[in-house]
């Protein structure tokens, strides 16, 4: 029953949802850190390249991280060589969270 209940919570969902929609892979050892607003993970894209998931869940959350994708395109596209970039398909909203995907890690 506990594994029925880890597997429910907000963040496994929207986790789960991002490496489905992202078509990623996230190994055992994969966890980067936490912070205010989220939890990051390094993942595989299905071309083999390794990339930063960040996951946030709940509305402020989600506002949040949109605002850090806004605010890390920006930077990027004045300092490619020292920002890293959001891919392009890499912000997606669901009804627990967000998910935004960072460039190679």
């Amino acid at each position: 029953k506990l594994r029925g209940f880890i597997f429910q919570t907000p963040l496994t969902k929207v986790l789960t949802a991002a490496c489905k929609q992202f078509q990623l892979t996230v190994g055992n050892d994969s966890f980067l850190g936490a912070g205010a607003s989220g939890f990051v993970f390094r993942a595989t894209r299905s071309d083999g390249r390794s990339v930063a998931l960040k996951v946030v869940t709940g509305i402020q959350g989600m506002i949040r991280l949109e605002g850090e994708k806004n605010k890390m395109s920006a930077a990027h596209n004045v300092c490619p060589d020292e920002v890293m970039g959001v891919e392009e398909d890499g912000f997606v909203t669901f009804d627990d969270g967000a998910a935004l995907l960072l460039s190679e890690v």
